[in-house]
C-alpha cells in the first residue's frame, strides 16, 4: 500500500501540487523524501544540479520552469497532461509508445528520440520551435500547425513525405534514414529554400 502512496504523492508534485503532497505525507505517515527520491529514479539530473542540490529544489525547479526531464529511463508510459504549463519536455532513450501532448499548448521544445513511437500528435503544439523525433518508427508526421517551427529532426523513422507549406520559420531539417523519393525531397527543397537540410 505505501508503493500506492508514493505513487499517488508522486502525481501531486509533478502536476504542481507540491504543498499538498507534503501535507498528505505527513498525515499518512510518509517521509516526504522517499517521494521525492521515486520522482528522481525517473527523471535525470541536469548538469547545473548534480552533487549540490536537495530533491525538492531539483524538483521545484523542473516545476518552476517549466521543464521535465526524463531522459534515459525505461518508461513505457509517460501522462504530462497536468503540465499545461510546460514548455520543455526530453523525454527521449525510453520505451515509449504513445505520447499524449494535447494538453501541453505552451511546449516549445520537445526532445522525444529513440522511443518506440508509431503515431504522434503535436497539432495542438502551436507554439513548438524546436522538436526531435529521430529513431522511431513514424510513418506520418503533420506539422502544418507548428508555424514557429525553426528546427526538425526526424532522422531514422518511416517517413515517405512531409509538408512545410506553413513552416516558413524552419531553418533546419534533418531528415536522413527515412523513405523519401528523389521527387519528394526536391518538393521539399523548393518548399523551404533557406532551411539548411539533410536526407
Amino acid at each position: 500500500m505505501t508503493k500506492e502512496y508514493i505513487a499517488q504523492l508522486e502525481q501531486l508534485i509533478v502536476c504542481g501540487n507540491a504543498e499538498l503532497a507534503i501535507q498528505l505525507a505527513k498525515a499518512i505517515n510518509i517521509d516526504i523524501a522517499d517521494v521525492y527520491s521515486a520522482i528522481l529514479k525517473k527523471i535525470g539530473l541536469p548538469l547545473p544540479f548534480r552533487g549540490c542540490a536537495t530533491a525538492e529544489e531539483i524538483v521545484t525547479f523542473f516545476l518552476q520552469e517549466s521543464y521535465f526531464y526524463c531522459h534515459n529511463n525505461q518508461l513505457t508510459t509517460l501522462d504530462v497532461s497536468c503540465n499545461t504549463a510546460l514548455k520543455s519536455l526530453d523525454c527521449d532513450y525510453n520505451q515509449l509508445t504513445k505520447l499524449d501532448l494535447s494538453c501541453n499548448t505552451a511546449l516549445e521544445s520537445l526532445y522525444c528520440d529513440n522511443n518506440q513511437l508509431t503515431k504522434l500528435d503535436v497539432s495542438c503544439n502551436t507554439a513548438l520551435e524546436r522538436f526531435d523525433c529521430n529513431n522511431n518508427q513514424l510513418t506520418k508526421l503533420d506539422v502544418s500547425r507548428n508555424t514557429a517551427l525553426k528546427r526538425l529532426s526526424c532522422s531514422n523513422n518511416q517517413l515517405t513525405t512531409l509538408d512545410f507549406s506553413c513552416n516558413t520559420a524552419l531553418r533546419y531539417l534533418n531528415a536522413i534514414g527515412n523513405n523519401f523519393s528523389k521527387s519528394e525531397q526536391a518538393r521539399i527543397q523548393e518548399t523551404l529554400p533557406s532551411c539548411e537540410m539533410f536526407f
